[in-house]
C-alpha cells in the first residue's frame, strides 16, 4: 500500500502568511499526523533564522523552530513522560 492510500482524509490548506501556506492531513495510518509548510519566493534556507547563508531569500513570517517544538509536543511518543 504507497503512502497516499494510507490517507485517510483530505488535506486541509490555510494561507498562514503572504508567502507560506500550510497543508495538514489527519486520519493518517496509527493515527499519524503530515503537516507541510511551503514557502513561495522562499531559498534554501532555515525559516525565521536570522543569518543569511547565501542559498536565497530567508522567510521571517515563520519560525521552523517554533513549529516543530509545536509539532513535537503535541505528539509526545508513547509512553514520554
Amino acid at each position: 500500500m504507497g503512502g497516499a492510500e494510507r490517507l485517510r482524509e483530505r488535506p486541509a490548506e490555510t494561507q498562514v502568511s503572504t508567502h507560506v501556506r500550510r497543508t495538514a492531513h489527519g486520519g493518517c495510518a496509527g493515527g499519524a499526523d503530515v503537516v507541510l509548510y511551503t514557502v513561495s519566493d522562499g531559498g534554501h534556507t532555515w525559516p525565521g533564522s536570522p543569518v543569511d547563508n547565501g542559498n536565497g531569500k530567508v522567510t521571517h513570517e515563520i519560525s521552523a523552530n517554533d513549529l516543530m517544538w509545536e509539532f513535537f509536543r503535541g505528539h509526545p511518543l508513547p509512553g514520554a513522560s
